[in-house]
């Protein structure tokens, strides 16, 4: 790190902290200026938002607007969530950007070199979890080179990132792929089959359960895949998070379910906007927050059931209801009408589905590769090494 320069970020830039307009004035909220919360943060190029705020709100609220191309870091509960505003925006106060006051800082090294900070001295634990503030921000200090450096170490960068970004959206393209092609050979022409309902469908239908946390002898030594929603990330399921063993499972009500079942969260938040559901590929288990589903294999395949969920999600979602936590009623799920084509045209989609799933792990491990190389060439560029 020959010749690099380090500076206090509060030397550097101006750290503007947003707010949030009173929530129980209606007219602060609708259309109008986008206003950013951690929730909007999933990419790193930020140009929607959920909420919007009114002219109003930014003149009564005092809001401050951060300008486009602005470098914004989220600095309470989820920490180090980084980002670049594409057009002018307002923020919550979860939410830092980051003014330049000087030309000594490439914007693109910037977002970089705030994944390298050490936050951990500086972070506070408040009620709702891990907190900085701005003069804790303001504190933190920047390791910079002379600006075609930082461009040249950006460039290298945001290269490796693109790669990642445009192979997880062909991802993206697979799984809707996949749902199109259901909807085209099965929903469209549902009127062709006969029909049944999901219960008279399954052979077996169990919940889960979860083995008293106070108790380790539940989860030491543990090969029983316990499946929990955190889980349900992909469509195939063979492992978890967490593991049980036999006197786990003994001990509780979680039920051994076989390769092949189908695995579908009845409770949970993320019902709010996704049913998550996936097919087990080995023997599982699952918490209390799933459903498990055997199905009558002679008149419907897994693979052709999963797809059914996934077409259906927006009508089950509207029967969630939310007492305890958000949750579908076991009968609305049992009762939903299934359209059941012959079990030939059922296979060939199953084919499909395995050649696509085969496609998207290939696609995955570039992805990890690429991920890999990301953080090894993060871990040079600030050693001065890249």
């Amino acid at each position: 790190m020959k010749n690099w320069n380090q500076s206090l970020l509060g030397e550097l830039f101006d750290i503007q902290i947003g707010k949030t307009p009173f929530r129980d004035n209606p007219i602060y909220w609708g259309e109008g200026n986008s206003w950013l919360s951690i929730a909007d943060m999933k990419t790193e190029q930020l140009s929607k938002t959920k909420e919007s705020i009114t002219d109003l709100a930014i003149k009564e609220c005092n809001m401050k607007q951060i300008p486009k191309n602005t470098v914004v870091m989220s600095f309470k509960l989820s920490i180090g969530k980084i980002g670049v505003t594409t057009s002018p925006m307002y923020t919550n106060e979860a939410i830092a950007g980051f003014l330049p006051k000087t030309n000594l800082i490439d914007n693109n090294y910037l977002k970089h070199a705030l994944k390298k900070i050490n936050y951990s001295g500086k972070i506070d634990r408040a009620a709702m979890g891990a907190t900085l503030n701005k003069k804790k921000l303001q504190e933190l200090t920047i390791n910079y080179p002379e600006i075609q450096e930082q461009k040249r170490i950006a460039d290298i960068l945001d290269r490796i990132q693109k790669n990642i970004i445009l192979e997880e959206k062909k991802i993206v393209l697979f799984d809707k792929l996949l749902l199109s092609t259901f909807n085209t050979w099965f929903t469209k022409c549902q009127s062709e089959f006969s029909h049944s309902n999901v219960q008279d469908l399954t052979v077996t239908i169990r919940g889960g359960g979860t083995p008293r946390k106070s108790i380790p002898e539940y989860y030491d030594s543990a090969s029983i895949p316990w499946i929990t929603p955190k889980d349900m990330k992909k469509d195939f399921l063979s492992d978890s998070a967490i593991r049980i063993n036999e006197l786990g499972l003994e001990s509780s009500s979680a039920n051994l379910m076989p390769k092949g079942s189908l695995l579908l969260v009845q409770r949970s938040g993320i019902l709010k906007h996704t049913l998550p559901v996936a097919i087990a590929t080995s023997e599982v288990t699952t918490n209390q927050d799933l459903k498990s589903f055997v199905f009558d294999t002679e008149k419907v395949t897994p693979e052709y059931m999963m797809y059914f969920f996934k077409s259906s999600q927006d009508a089950l979602l509207g029967k969630v209801r939310a007492v305890t936590a958000d949750n579908l009623n076991l009968k609305d799920i049992l009762n939903l009408i299934v359209y059941v084509p012959p079990i030939e045209k059922q296979n060939k989609f199953s084919e499909l589905v395995y050649e696509v799933k085969e496609i998207k792990e290939r696609t995955q491990l570039k992805v990890d590769k690429q991920n890999e190389l990301f953080q090894a060439c993060l871990q040079r560029a600030f050693l001065g090494e890249l």
